[in-house]
């Protein structure tokens, strides 16, 4: 009995880690820097493509980031696999879950005489596992008192 609940505590440890861990890539940069001296240097269209693939289903994807330069909501976070589109401010945090499959998200903007001398983004993408419910966890409990239960010797 010891061993088993040794076994159960330590693999509950290993999924409750990973479950609550998550990985950080920085997504990208894209700097343009103008005249210092004149106000309104830049104007145009960028695209950032970001290519990824989901081997688990049931994940989290944070992008976040930021950019300067542009007046708010001037960037467009496009999911090209069922066409969602996301207008970002300038500090952004999106959040989004994904099923398995491969990914493909554009990150668009257009500066038209831009606020600033230098237009500047910085963006990451966080990629979790999505946590269980309190139901799992409760029907897991649950099994094991009545794991317990039956275990018992009857004299």
């Amino acid at each position: 009995m010891k061993r088993l609940f040794c076994t159960l505590a330590l693999m509950a440890g290993i999924v409750s880690t990973s479950v609550f861990g998550g990985t950080v890539m920085d997504a990208g940069t894209f700097t343009e820097n103008g005249d210092t001296y004149n106000p309104s240097p830049y104007s145009g269209i960028f695209t950032d493509v970001i290519h990824f693939d989901i081997a688990t289903s049931g994940l989290s994807l944070i992008f976040s980031g930021s950019h300067t330069g542009m007046a708010a909501d001037e960037m467009l976070l496009t999911n090209t696999n069922d066409g969602a589109n996301f207008h970002l401010g300038p500090v952004f945090s999106e959040s989004l879950s994904l099923a398995k499959g491969s990914y493909v998200f554009t990150l668009s903007g257009f500066a038209l005489n831009a606020l600033d001398s230098k237009i500047y983004s910085d963006y990451d993408l966080t990629i979790s596992a999505v946590p269980l419910p309190a139901a799992a966890w409760l029907f897991g409990s649950a099994l094991l008192g009545f794991i317990a239960f039956s275990a018992r010797r009857k004299i």
